[in-house]
């Protein structure tokens, strides 16, 4: 007993030495504070630029605590900032001030949060290659009969972005309505399908429908079309770079007004649930993310609120995933003293998601965190939310941009089709987007026999209702919830990264805290469990499920083993291939009368591609596809816009940001005065590339862009721009004799040249190639497999073995 009870004494010393060490977060030291003792609300960025930079005024993002008042504006012109936008459902101002007024404005006790306009990179891809989601969309599908199906991206799946709206006349959010009261079904290629905004003064009584339609309902903030870009934008205005995680997902914008209350929060619940019954549901709604939740305090979760109870009819009787930001105010909470969590995040039939850095590496200071005593109250999984690029409202950020000729001349290459922001509100979208893919890859999904996580005394008390929360069936989560929270990535603390050092064990002994829940989404594991999951239940991939009671603990056993990452794929081929498509935008002249500056000064959307050449390359063709003449009918305008482009594609083999020069490279876009707007105008370049102008350039990737000028023959103004579509094709012939190994994605294999069938070359190709192989097989289901032959032989032998044992045995007896 003695030896038992050695480490009593160390333990203490250890629990104490971790105490004291977190004693000073508890009560604030200098870090934590700004040398007038307030909480430091300056963006780190922000103060290097204000000690170190030699000019006196800075423009900034100015978020405050609550609603902007208009005693914050008079505090802003009384220190003599210029106000160039102010931002609703994020309480923010964008504006410019000088030092003094940005120190003086500091030490308001309003502000929340000062960060610096600095110039950015695009980098939403980024953010999709942390949570694995551009793997998912690589990865082909191999049936057990060996078919093989295109990559998971969220088609036949419609995400509900309830927000502040979606403007559908952004390039990546394209506004294609569907009559879904009629029972219309939406169709492939088509991406915002319904897009209303509430009225705020209609009740829906008497006729007056509380819901308007029209194209563009993100007029103020730009907040949700961020959201929506972020779930399933195209990254048509960036030829494909700054795509949403489920880009063939579509989508609904409900827009509840730009200062809404609970009421209006609640009917855009109830039209969710409306519009997803079971048996009533044509666009297949099965998501819905939230990016928002309340001023009152954060603790006041009751199970009896309409909304709250709304979100679990939509969860337990329609079947729909619903999401929820964790909130922006766990800065300064570290240690988890406070529960700041957003009160319907915590509703166990809802996915809480927090914050983490860009790349995954830790926690965002701002994410909202539980009280690390209270487990319900934990958020479930975490997202990159820290400057996230999405798609950008393209009214409030023209306005937002202020001064646009001098953002151009201080961006360069400036796009006035995506901005970075960021939040939990940034995060949320990422796992709404995750969640579209797994409904496409598993669509018996269904609400789990699995409890949300507590411990401790009873949380919630009903009224009216015999027992708790926890004893009503009212804490099963959804299938989704637990996909994320068994495939996510727990990231380790490492001391400054914000992740606790103290952590639970939760479902199946796997680590979660108060701060990121089980850790990062990771959208490749979770799709290939998804898919696996499927296929025990219908394994004759027929769409009929034969064994509904297959559970996600259940497939979750083998999932792993479909994730094949094969050893690159090598065919008797010359000739590879790669494809992509844009959206060429040239901002409408007519906007010149809104704005001095509109027109003349707002740059057309950026359309650079890379492409990666490989050092044994000979030859090159290119072919550029676009629409010269576009005729479209916009909803809600009488009138349908016509357009005229001109198109051209360069290409800068040597990163120098110039178009090369030699001749007949430039694709001039020309085309025949032809007016047939089904017409689509072709033009091919043929590049031998073993003469020394290219030559030297090989074995490195090379930019291609589209630039021209657009016009509209409309007199209807489309805010986005002209928008002209276009699809560019590269082939590549390589040396017939050479093996070439390329590690670059998205090539394909193509057809081999005439010269390589015609002589007797024997050079192979090599791509990576990564799949979802359905037709792997288990432990249990390689057992099967046994050849009949060979277990009837095994009995045969076992018999005679045991009659020869016998016949010994006998013959022993007698002697």
């Amino acid at each position: 007993m003695k030896n038992t009870f050695r480490w009593i004494p160390t333990f203490c010393l250890v629990f104490l030495f971790l105490i004291s060490s977190l004693a000073p977060l508890s009560n604030g030291d200098d870090e934590s504070k700004n040398y007038w003792g307030e909480i430091d609300v300056l963006d780190p960025n922000l103060k290097y630029h204000l000690e170190n930079d030699k000019k006196n005024e800075f423009e900034v993002l100015i978020q405050f605590k609550g609603n902007v008042l208009e005693e914050d504006i008079q505090k802003l012109e009384k220190l003599k900032f210029k106000i160039f936008e102010k931002f609703d459902v994020i309480p923010m101002v964008f504006a410019k001030g000088s030092r003094e007024s940005i120190y003086e404005l500091s030490k308001d006790q309003r502000i929340f949060w000062i960060e610096y306009n600095a110039p950015m990179k695009y980098y939403m891809n980024v953010s999709a290659y942390t949570i694995q989601a551009k793997k998912v969309l690589e990865r082909e599908i191999i049936l057990p009969d060996g078919e093989r199906l295109d990559p998971i991206d969220g088609s036949g799946v419609t995400v509900v972005v309830l927000d502040s709206g979606i403007d559908g006349t952004h390039p990546d959010l394209e506004y294609t309505p569907i009559n879904l009261e009629a029972g219309e079904k939406p169709r492939k290629g088509m991406k915002v399908i319904y897009n209303v905004k509430k009225d705020q003064n209609a009740t829906g009584q008497n006729d007056v429908l509380p819901w308007i339609p029209m194209e563009d309902t993100d007029t103020t903030s730009g907040h949700g079309t961020h959201v929506a870009g972020t779930v399933a934008g195209t990254g048509d205005a960036s030829a494909g770079d700054v795509m949403g995680i489920a880009p063939g997902a579509w989508l609904i914008g409900l827009s509840m007004g730009e200062l809404f209350a609970t009421i209006d929060e609640f009917q855009g619940l109830k039209w969710v649930y409306e519009h997803s019954r079971p048996g009533n549901n044509p666009a297949n709604i099965r998501v819905v993310t939230n990016s928002w939740g309340p001023g009152e305090p954060f603790d006041n979760l009751d199970p009896n609120d309409a909304s709250i109870r709304m979100i679990e009819k939509i969860v337990y009787e329609n079947n729909v995933a619903v999401i929820f930001a964790a909130g922006n105010d766990g800065r300064g909470d570290e240690d988890g003293r406070e529960d700041t969590v957003n009160i319907f995040g915590k509703v166990p039939a809802a996915i809480c998601v927090a914050a983490a850095e860009r790349d995954g590496s830790g926690i965002a200071e701002f994410s909202s965190r539980g009280n690390k005593d209270k487990v319900e109250t934990y958020p479930d999984v975490a997202a990159p939310g820290v400057k996230i690029w999405s798609a950008a409202a393209t009214k409030t950020i023209i306005g937002a941009m202020v001064q646009g000729r001098d953002f151009v001349e201080k961006q360069g290459a400036a796009n006035p089709y995506y901005l970075a922001i960021s939040g939990t509100s940034m995060a949320t979208p990422h796992v709404a987007g995750v969640a579209a893919l797994l409904w496409q890859a598993c669509p018996s999904l269904k609400v789990s026999e699995v409890d949300e996580d507590f411990e401790g005394e009873i949380p919630f008390k009903i009224k009216d209702v015999e027992g708790d929360l926890y004893s009503i069936e009212r804490t099963k989560i959804h299938e989704i919830e637990l996909i994320l929270k068994l495939t996510a990535d727990y990231i380790e603390p490492d001391g400054e990264n914000l992740v606790p050092e103290d952590h639970r064990k939760g479902i199946l002994g796997k680590k979660f805290d108060y701060a990121q829940g089980y850790g990062l989404v990771n959208a490749d594991r979770a799709v290939a469990l998804a898919l696996y999951l499927n296929h025990l239940r219908d394994p004759d991939s027929d769409g009929e499920v034969e064994h509904p009671d297959v559970s996600v603990l259940d497939a979750y056993k083998e999932f792993k083993k479909i994730m094949v990452n094969k050893e690159p794929e090598k065919r008797k081929t010359d000739v590879i291939s790669t494809i992509w498509q844009g959206k060429f935008v040239d901002m409408d002249k007519s906007l010149q009368e809104e704005s001095e500056f509109y027109g003349d000064t707002i740059p057309a959307a950026i359309q650079k591609h890379k492409v990666f050449v490989p050092e044994t390359a000979r030859e090159m063709k290119v072919s550029f596809t676009y629409y010269p003449y576009g005729l479209r009918v916009r909803p809600g305008v009488s009138l349908p816009s016509s357009s005229y482009a001109d198109l051209t594609l360069t290409i800068d083999a040597n990163g120098d940001g110039e178009r090369e020069e030699p001749s007949g490279l430039i694709l001039p876009g020309t085309p025949p005065f032809a007016p047939d707007p089904l017409r689509p105008y072709t033009k091919t370049l043929t590049l031998d590339l073993t003469t020394d102008d290219w030559k030297k350039h090989l074995g490195q990737e090379w930019t291609f862009d589209v630039y021209g000028y657009a016009l509209s023959t409309s007199l209807n103004v489309i805010h986005a721009g002209v928008q002209c579509p276009y699809t560019v094709e590269v082939k590549i012939s390589l040396s017939p004799n050479e093996n070439t190994a390329i590690n670059k994605r998205f090539y394909n294999f193509e057809e081999p040249s005439e010269l390589y069938k015609e002589g007797s070359y024997s050079g192979t190709v090599s791509l990576p190639r990564y799949y979802y192989d359905l037709g792997i097989k288990g432990e249990e289901e390689k057992s099967e497999l046994v050849p009949l032959w060979f277990m009837g032989g095994v009995i045969i032998l076992a018999v005679l073995l045991i009659a020869l044992a016998w016949k010994m045995r006998y013959r022993k007896d007698s002697g």
